[in-house]
């Protein structure tokens, strides 16, 4: 089974009886999905669910000034949220090395 919903299965999941309302969240509020061509979203639950809790919670982006909730800044610093200090020290030093390992490779051609 695919971990990613469609647009109906994700208003059926935040009981919004009008699917044409998820298209609205996304470009308007930030629903994380993930275009697929130039028409079909798809969407995590997790992401989805997440995107409810820090809605519920109060978004930390919305005090931001020129950060405006929904953004892709938004977004990103949503995900970082998820994390401990561990595990983005641990994230960077992979990051590094995967960038270090592709300029090795890069210049050897």
């Amino acid at each position: 089974m695919s971990p990613f919903i469609n647009q109906d299965a994700v208003a059926e999941h935040l009981k919004i009886k009008d699917p044409g309302t998820i298209r609205k969240l996304v470009r308007d509020e930030g629903l994380p999905a993930h275009r697929i061509g130039s028409r079909r979203l798809l969407f995590d639950r997790d992401e989805v669910d997440a995107w409810v809790r820090s809605r519920a919670s109060g978004n930390p982006d919305s005090d931001q000034p020129g950060v405006r909730s929904g953004s892709p800044e938004g977004w990103v610093a949503d995900q970082v949220a998820k994390f401990g200090p561990d595990d983005l020290r641990r994230a960077a030093t992979l990051l590094t090395s995967l960038a270090r390992d592709l300029e090795v490779m890069a210049g050897s051609r």
